[in-house]
């Protein structure tokens, strides 16, 4: 297997955003057991947004936020005491942190996320909903989607090449995202 590491010391979501280069597959815990969190994360963010650049936006806006579930989701098992309790609350579907706006919520309230990110997680969550539940929803060119993309934090700082498309603007908030959440597991995690 390939070892995760990380090409600089700092981050350029951009180069992740339009990152197309073909790379081998290999899940967030395959990464972590190869390197260090942070280069997991990275490496993973990297494979999850070149598969995005081929995915309708109805799947983008339904996949981006399943891989953010899914990133709070392991860091909230690596804070919490690793536990029968623990797996239960973090049960999909049964568990009281089981949902994606549970896992929000929790690792805001220990304090590893800050309020911005709170927020910004929450106006992905609805984008995913608005996609997953609105059958006459297919692009970020859509109104209600669009507005929500304009709502987003990082949404009036974005290079120019990114301000005037909400997919792109979508793409590099799950970026930063991603690394204000990745910032919080221990090294080597």
């Amino acid at each position: 297997m390939r070892k995760a590491t990380r090409k600089s010391k700092t981050l350029n979501v951009q180069s992740v955003v339009d990152n197309e280069s073909t790379t081998e597959q290999l899940s967030l815990d395959e990464l972590c057991a190869e390197g260090t969190f942070e280069s997991a994360v990275y490496s993973h963010l990297h494979l999850h947004n070149r598969h995005l650049l081929t995915e309708s936006d109805r799947a983008a806006g339904v996949l981006a936020p399943a891989f953010l579930d899914d990133l709070l989701g392991q860091l909230l098992r690596v804070k919490l005491n690793e536990s029968t309790s623990t797996a239960s609350l973090l049960a999909p579907d049964r568990g009281a942190l089981g949902t994606f706006s549970a896992k929000i919520d929790m690792t805001h309230s220990m304090g590893l996320i800050d309020s911005t990110t709170w927020n910004d997680l929450h106006i992905i969550r609805k984008i995913r909903n608005r996609f997953a539940h609105e059958i006459d929803i297919h692009d970020f060119s859509d109104d209600s989607v669009r507005d929500l993309v304009a709502n987003l934090s990082i949404a009036g700082k974005v290079p120019e090449s990114v301000a005037k498309d909400p997919r792109k603007i979508f793409t590099y908030a799950v970026g930063q995202i991603t690394f204000a959440i990745a910032k919080n597991f221990p090294n080597g995690t």
